[in-house]
């Protein structure tokens, strides 16, 4: 399970960083162009607002890199805490080579 969940974060990243590199690009071109318009002045201020729209698509992609890397940290194969509830709930599956500590311990 753990398996197929790492495999469709993987492709769900990749769509994500391809999604905001088009989207950036796509407005790079248009604030390029609208600034470009502009009289006398538009050359001058159309490289930045492209360069604005860069920077803003490269932050969104830096967003995007670490909700993945959150994501990776709370996968099953690493560890953590189950949901709080009961002493005698059951709130998971234990795999070779794990240890379990009870409610008593870790509090």
């Amino acid at each position: 399970m753990a398996k197929v969940k790492d495999e469709a974060n993987r492709k769900l990243f990749a769509m994500q960083v391809i999604q905001a590199v088009a989207q950036t690009a796509t407005a790079a071109l248009n604030a390029y162009s609208s600034a470009a318009a502009i009289p006398v002045v538009g050359y001058i201020i159309a490289p930045i607002a492209a360069a604005m729209a860069v920077a803003a698509g490269a932050m969104q992609v830096a967003a995007i890199k670490k909700q993945q890397q959150a994501s990776q940290a709370q996968g099953y194969g690493e560890g953590g805490f189950t949901r709080k509830g009961r002493s005698d709930e059951v709130a998971g599956v234990v795999y070779a080579g794990e240890w379990v500590a009870s409610q008593k311990l870790v509090a």
